[in-house]
């Protein structure tokens, strides 16, 4: 509630929005205009976005250096055997490529669990992105006087279900 407030002390340049009648749908909200908001300048407004989104590049980063101190970890055990090869016998030789080949799946392994959990991290945060642009947008639209839609490339947000294009796809109004 208070980032809503803090929206619509700012919301000129949070919503950017650009009006227009709606035309002859079947809906009832036809009578309302239309408000398409940018969310490039919403989220520009919203503290749960910027924290979130140095959150996941702290952790991008954390993740790229315990791969690259893994990754280091593997050269220098390869090195070592290189250099200790021809004092090795067959046996010794074949455990140390074992294992260096057990380290290889180790981290290739490490490396799919990170790009995993840090893919449901990022959905999760979406959700909750996602739920707190729609209930701003609805406490911004309480008088129920204008349909908000967002043309955005990424998951569109939509204040009204009617609107939602799915339902209503555009090129069925023809």
């Amino acid at each position: 509630m208070t980032q809503n407030n803090k929206l619509k002390n700012n919301s000129t340049a949070a919503s950017s929005t650009t009006t227009a009648s709606s035309s002859g749908t079947a809906s009832s909200d036809a009578d309302y205009p239309i408000a398409y908001f940018y969310s490039d300048s919403l989220l520009s407004q919203l503290s749960f976005f910027k924290e979130g989104e140095q959150s996941f590049k702290k952790k991008q980063e954390n993740m790229m250096a315990e791969l690259k101190n893994k990754e280091g970890g593997l050269q220098r055990e390869f090195q070592k055997l290189q250099e200790n090869a021809p004092n090795m016998t067959r046996k010794e030789l074949e455990a140390g490529q074992q294992k260096l080949a057990k380290m290889e799946q180790e981290l290739m392994m490490r490396k799919e669990n990170m790009g995993a959990q840090f893919a449901e991290e990022t959905a999760e945060f979406n959700d909750k992105l996602h739920a707190k642009i729609t209930s701003y947008l609805q406490e911004l639209n309480a008088n129920k006087n204008t349909n908000l839609s967002s043309p955005s490339h990424a998951k569109a947000t939509f204040s009204t279900p009617t609107l939602h294009w799915t339902s209503h796809p555009p090129w069925s109004r023809r």
